[in-house]
């Protein structure tokens, strides 16, 4: 968005405390932490968590918002799936300093009890490696399992906004993968049918170019453009 903002170390302060991501090993124990927003039990006295303040001319401290635990919601997300099953295991790793750094830990853990180590960071995956742990890195599984399209290929999207060139428009696929399409910024709320032309890998992602073919849903508020008119769907009188 353009924005510039200072990053600060909460280390050495009482900023998690008070903000709710550092615990007490008596709470730890009694499994009464109020963390993300409502009261729970947590396996650790350090939980994740991003906050940000505002500080305005005068020197006024806002605080603004606070995050946590977003991969805890999909896990939760998980444990209630009827086709999954979820295990929480609290054993601590064996042969620990209950103060050894948390990567420390998931290492011994997964080695502990030969298991798999689901991960996205790049210096844990390496040292779990380095220890003979089997590890999954979670950017490679979602590169993996998304979409393979051939060139010729027909696709289905819903065009959400319109592109940079004057006559694209940007739809995506269900995992997440932008699809730029000739001929579609007009058809912007409609659900339409494509033919891919190319596919482009860069850092950001993939990137999937195609051409407009035939529309297969129409917005709402679609656009007559055989007599200049807009036509809305006729919805019933709602008293207010």
């Amino acid at each position: 968005m353009g924005r510039r903002c200072t990053r600060v170390s909460s280390f050495g302060s009482d900023f998690n405390r008070d903000f709710h991501v550092t615990f007490t090993q008596d709470e730890v124990h009694k499994g009464e932490m109020y963390y993300n927003y409502h009261l729970t039990k947590f396996p650790s006295t350090e939980g994740p968590g991003i906050s940000v303040l505002y500080k305005d001319e005068s020197g006024d401290i806002y605080h603004t918002y606070s995050c946590y635990a977003r991969g805890l919601d999909m896990l939760n997300k998980l444990q209630n799936s009827p086709t999954t099953e979820v295990e929480i295991d609290d054993t601590p790793p064996p042969g620990l300093d209950p103060k050894t750094e948390v990567d420390q830990k998931l290492v011994a853990f997964s080695k502990n009890c030969d298991g798999r180590l689901v991960t996205n960071d790049y210096n844990l995956n390496k040292v779990a490696k380095l220890r003979g742990v089997d590890v999954i890195n979670i950017n490679s599984l979602a590169n993996a399992l998304k979409t393979i399209v051939l060139p010729g290929e027909p696709r289905q999207t819903k065009i959400l906004k319109s592109g940079e060139e004057a006559d694209q428009g940007i739809g995506y696929l269900e995992d997440g993968t932008m699809i730029v399409v000739e001929d579609a910024r007009n058809r912007i709320g409609e659900t339409i049918i494509l033919s891919v032309t190319s596919s482009l890998q860069t850092a950001a992602g993939k990137m999937i170019f195609g051409k407009y073919e035939r529309t297969v849903e129409k917005s709402r508020n679609s656009y007559d453009r055989s007599n200049n008119k807009k036509q809305y769907n006729k919805r019933p009188n709602q008293n207010t």
